[in-house]
């Protein structure tokens, strides 16, 4: 596996390796940027597109001013590195000048909301033809409860698959 944030490394991840993981990507940039480069670099390599696999951060909340506050935790450093900050502007979602995430950022990135939309934004990532998740559980009150909750959840949408 190659690690992957801008369409360069995905299209040399098509080229090389058993597939691209990324971190913080946001369904748009994935459907939009980093699946045609993956499969751009597979098709130079006459080989087949290999997997791509996908961060799922979760945030257990329907109230978005928790998942605002956990997004911005979870999100922490990652806002102050130059290759995050192109891959928000380039999927985008520039960091505002504070230089924090917008809520349409943090909307498009985080999976949150009532247990179905959980699950149907996840089946959407599958969708899109990312391959696996690597699914997060940020906590927004509860981090206990919300863990086990989210494990619950993904057992029921492992059973609809």
């Amino acid at each position: 596996m190659l690690a992957a944030v801008q369409k360069n490394m995905f299209k040399l991840a098509g080229e090389i390796s058993d597939g691209a993981m990324v971190s913080w990507g946001l369904l748009s940039y994935m459907k939009s940027v980093a699946l045609p480069a993956l499969q751009e670099g597979a098709a130079l390599a006459g080989r087949p597109t290999p997997a791509l696999i996908a961060s799922a951060p979760v945030i257990f909340s329907r109230d978005f001013a928790q998942v605002r506050q956990a997004a911005y935790q979870a999100l922490g450093r990652y806002l102050g590195m130059p290759v995050y900050q192109k891959l928000f502007a380039d999927a985008g979602f520039p960091l505002q000048t504070d230089g924090l995430p917008s809520d349409e950022l943090i909307k498009e990135m985080f999976i949150y909301g009532t247990e179905e939309t959980i699950i149907d934004r996840l089946a959407s990532m599958y969708e899109a033809g990312i391959n696996e998740l690597q699914i997060a559980v940020y906590p927004a009150q509860d981090p206990a409860y919300e863990e086990g909750a989210v494990m619950e959840l993904l057992g029921r949408f492992a059973r609809q698959a």
